[in-house]
């Protein structure tokens, strides 16, 4: 066993040799991974203390996606960012057939970012998984505490697994990726298996079916202590199972969110679900769009003959009706909420946010539903802790859902909110835009994931477009803007403002006066910058973590993590 530590963050490849001085800018990520494959052994990569940045693949073609074919662990630390430059996936892990051997790949503290599986090694014509693609029967892959965003590919948005291979992905954030086919977040086909607990899937999208997670012949998913949420595609949002003999097993999490003309939660086409102690609620379909489903929008059954397909549903809140015919495989395992019309997600749990923990998560409100509705000797003996990291039995019964309630709660602020604050949800379908104007207080408005025009109005407002192309205003006061997936528009108008743009090339407009935040301008998504008197002749100061930039009227924007005016466009 062998340690590797990759010293720059070039992508360079200069067939170094393990126990020799290394050549060009130093070990690279690329050229460590080839010294792993060439060695039998199980090796580590671990990264010099000095690295922390960026790795930008070269193109398919010259270079492209790194290739793992032996036992290793590959730690960032946090530290460390895969970029794919969109040309091509960034890491392949594949097992050769005669191999009798099991390939274990361990991958944490990464994020990966614009890896495109069209530029990389297919299967069938079909391009998958836009930043991992792993493969074959003796492959095991682990995955900890990574971020996987802005990846794309035919099949997989961010990863695929095939033919027997085997996935555990924790504490780690799957979003804002995407499939021109099906599968925005993660697929699963033939014989493969995918793990999730303590993550999140979220603000994923396929342009046909499969917003997030696909479980396809004869393959299975277990999900624990996590959320699929506001992922969206035309058929089946959150989780398809199709094909036959596929396992999907649903344990304290939450589906909520999730969008579809057919069936926004969980489409059953073949195999088994189980759904215990957990949250399938919340979820959108079109208008009329399930008449063809037996269920409804949560969970959903095609009206095709089953095949010895089941459905085990205990101690649950499911948030419709489930309207089956006779003869369907029904399993109520008693302790269920199923249909509760006066019911809504907002009355269950709180907004995604950071409660503790790897990810952010939704936590249940005072008074939800949820609270000790579950049955402990459902939790799995090797479940100890939920997504936050707290007891996952708390007050002497688990709660539904991902995230245990508190009995500890903050303390209610001294000063009320203004008269006049509301709360606003946004609920658009396709193709629908109705522009939502907030009151005179501070106001929260939280969008729908089809695109949505909101005005803040006066006071100190928060406004989150979700996904879709959002345009939003802050107007008076301090407001906070958030984007999310798409390309926004976000304009924080008078005060001092802070704005998020989220993936997707972002305009942000800025007033002549006061002084705005960017928190994660990029240059490479395509964000752009517009106000009077802002450009690339402005003063500039450099800040620690970012830099400020001003118009000569009396306003100033800071970009975060921005180090020279040349890293900003104009217009």
């Amino acid at each position: 066993m062998a340690t590797f530590v990759v010293t720059t963050l070039a992508d360079e490849n200069d067939t170094e040799v393990a126990g020799s001085p290394f050549n060009g800018a130093g070990l690279s990520l690329r050229e460590a991974i080839a010294l792993a494959n060439a060695n039998p052994d199980a090796d580590t990569i671990e990264f010099d203390s000095s690295l922390n940045g960026t790795i930008t693949l070269a193109a398919a073609g010259s270079a492209g996606e790194l290739v793992i074919n032996q036992d290793v662990t590959i730690d960032g630390d946090g530290r460390i960012t895969l970029d794919g430059n969109d040309n091509s996936r960034i890491i392949s892990i594949r097992v050769d057939d005669g191999d009798s051997e099991d390939s274990d790949v361990s991958l944490s503290g990464l994020t990966f970012q614009r890896g495109n599986g069209d530029g990389s090694f297919t299967f069938f014509g079909d391009p998958t998984g836009g930043a991992v693609f792993a493969w074959g029967p003796t492959t095991d892959v682990s995955i900890q505490d990574s971020d996987f965003h802005s990846n794309n590919a035919e099949s997989g948005g961010a990863i695929y697994v095939f033919y027997g291979a085997d996935i555990s992905i924790d504490g780690s954030l799957v979003h804002d990726n995407s499939a021109a086919s099906v599968a925005g977040a993660i697929g699963a086909w033939d014989h493969s298996s995918i793990s999730v607990s303590n993550s999140n899937i979220y603000h994923n999208s396929a342009d046909l079916e499969v917003g997030a997670l696909l479980v396809r012949f004869a393959s299975s998913l277990y999900i624990s202590n996590s959320s699929v949420s506001y992922n969206h595609a035309p058929n089946s949002a959150a989780i398809y199972l199709t094909g036959t003999d596929n396992v999907v097993h649903v344990s304290g999490s939450n589906i909520i969110g999730n969008a579809a003309y057919n069936v926004g939660g969980i489409l059953v086409g073949g195999g088994s679900l189980t759904v215990i102690n957990s949250v399938v609620a919340g979820n959108i379909s079109g208008d009329n769009s399930y008449s063809s489903i037996y269920g409804g929008p949560d969970i959903g059954l095609p009206a095709y003959p089953w095949s010895g397909s089941t459905l085990d549903v205990s101690h649950s809140f499911i948030g419709t009706p489930l309207v089956l015919p006779d003869g369907i495989p029904f399993n109520d395992s008693g302790g269920n909420i199923i249909g509760s019309p006066n019911v809504t997600v907002a009355d269950l749990l709180g907004p995604l946010q950071d409660n503790g923990g790897p990810v952010p998560t939704h936590a249940p409100v005072p008074g939800s539903l949820l609270i000790d509705a579950g049955d402990n000797s459902l939790v799995p003996s090797t479940v100890t802790t939920d997504a936050t990291g707290a007891l996952r039995i708390s007050g002497g019964t688990v709660d539904i859902g991902a995230v245990e309630f508190q009995q500890t709660q903050p303390s209610t602020p001294t000063e009320p909110l203004p008269e006049g604050s509301e709360v606003i949800a946004i609920v658009n379908l396709p193709g629908q835009v109705e522009p939502v104007m907030a009151g005179t207080g501070q106001d929260t408005v939280q969008g729908s994931i089809f695109g949505d025009l909101a005005y803040g109005n006066q006071g100190n407002d928060i406004l989150t477009g979700d996904l879709g192309m959002d345009t939003l205003f802050g107007g008076l006061g301090d407001d906070a803007l958030y984007g999310g997936g798409d390309a926004d528009v976000l304009a924080g108008n008078r005060g001092n403002d802070t704005l998020t743009g989220g993936t997707g090339a972002d305009l942000f407009i800025l007033a002549p006066t006061g002084v705005d935040v960017i928190t994660d301008y990029l240059q490479i998504e395509g964000d752009v910058i517009r106000g009077v008197g802002f450009g690339p002749t402005s003063t500039v100061t450099a800040l620690d973590g970012g830099i400020q930039i001003e118009n000569g009227l009396g306003g100033a924007v800071i970009l975060l993590g921005v180090t020279s005016i040349d890293q900003v466009t104009f217009g």
